[in-house]
């Protein structure tokens, strides 16, 4: 109550129920008795209490909560009231009625344990809401990430290809079409890129048709062997456009390099500020604007402070430039460790080096992340 704690000292009573004027020069404080104000006080509070319960049980009902034990301690103040203390029923909508009601013995000090019950039961309701929420929110992104990133044998031909935008099509997704072709949904979802381009498919011949001309020859076959039935020979190709399998134990004959990074050490975020997490970065070198970069990465930490649920956002810089984010969710509460995965997709750099850098924030003041330094990355690089 705004002018008691309901625990106000108590004396000896006398157990006739009484109901007496309020006298305007006195303010009577006994654990046994209601004043007018109090009454007031009262039927506010439990009036707030209730519309929170509406709200609440509906969260409930949708996040597969069970709001039980809290329905039960709000419902212990109307008890309280006309259970034990004998109010009319109706005191809810008649009070304040401009009188002191009482003696009912130890009023005051059952309505405060009734209160503590109920502040009890609603923040254990809330925190399993909030953690039902972060939950579907967490499978929510790692579906997207799977998405993403696995490639997928899809019905259509390429020269079909579904416009973009679309959910169906989330960027970084992989697509091998019908006429065996594999293009990839660009890093900002807008435009398919060609990643193996080859007419009758990966492992077919190399005909005339599918050859440039000059020193392009030379980058067509780079493999380590080759026999008499995978070659193709045409007009102005011959052995000695061949090249030998390029270097290096992260490279392939699919031109695709990869590349793991992890942070240096232990990194704390603490609100909405951007802190580099050092060491998990990449240092690459775009051939063309077409190349593409995909990084999966895991971010292992726990939330130390904040609102269950709440997020951490991981920032992909290029160049020092803030390019794209994830966000991430440590279920299971507060100081309890979790991993949270992350998928990135970047195209279009330039020809030349370029650097990647990853920083972390909250979205929001009064939130921190512990991130530990077993976090790790993988940026696979298509060109």
């Amino acid at each position: 109550m705004p002018d008691s704690s309901w625990t106000e000292t108590g004396s000896s009573i006398s157990l006739i129920p009484t109901t007496t004027p309020i006298d305007p020069g006195s303010s009577p404080s006994n654990v046994n008795y209601l004043t007018n104000s109090y009454k007031a006080a009262l039927m506010q509070q439990y009036a707030g209490e209730l519309a929170m319960k509406t709200s609440l049980d509906s969260l409930a009902t949708t996040w597969g909560c069970s709001a039980t034990a809290y329905n039960n301690a709000v419902a212990a103040i109307n008890t309280t009231i006309t259970g034990f203390s004998g109010a009319p029923a109706n005191w809810a909508t008649i009070w304040p009625d401009g009188t002191m009601s009482g003696p009912w013995m130890g009023v005051q000090t059952m309505l405060s344990s009734n209160w503590s019950a109920i502040a009890t039961q609603r923040t254990a309701l809330q925190g399993a809401i909030s953690a039902a929420q972060a939950a579907a929110a967490q499978s929510a992104a790692v579906t997207a990430a799977i998405l993403a990133a696995q490639p997928h044998a899809v019905a259509w031909a390429y020269a079909s290809k579904p416009a973009l935008p679309s959910a169906s099509y989330p960027a970084g997704y992989y697509a091998i079409t019908t006429d065996s072709r594999t293009v990839q949904v660009d890093a900002a979802g807008a435009a398919w890129v060609d990643v193996l381009v080859a007419t009758t498919g990966l492992f077919g011949q190399i005909t005339v048709g599918q050859i440039t001309t000059g020193a392009a020859i030379a980058d067509i076959a780079r493999v380590g062997s080759l026999t008499a039935g995978y070659i193709y020979f045409t007009d102005g190709f011959c052995l000695n456009t061949l090249e030998p399998k390029e270097s290096g134990a992260n490279v392939t004959s699919g031109h695709i390099l990869t590349a793991n990074s992890k942070p240096l050490n232990t990194v704390t975020v603490t609100g909405i500020p951007e802190v580099l997490i050092g060491g998990f970065a990449f240092s690459v070198n775009a051939a063309s604007t077409a190349d593409v970069y995909n990084i999966f990465g895991r971010i292992a930490g726990r939330q130390t402070a904040g609102s269950t649920g709440a997020d951490c956002y991981i920032d992909l810089y290029v160049d020092g430039v803030n390019k794209t984010y994830q966000d991430c969710y440590f279920a299971g509460g507060l100081n309890t460790d979790g991993m949270c995965a992350f998928y990135m997709s970047i195209t279009g750099l330039t020809a030349g080096a370029h650097t990647f850098q990853f920083y972390a924030h909250s979205g929001a003041s009064g939130t921190s992340w512990t991130i530990w330094n077993t976090s790790t990355a993988l940026c696979q690089r298509i060109f």
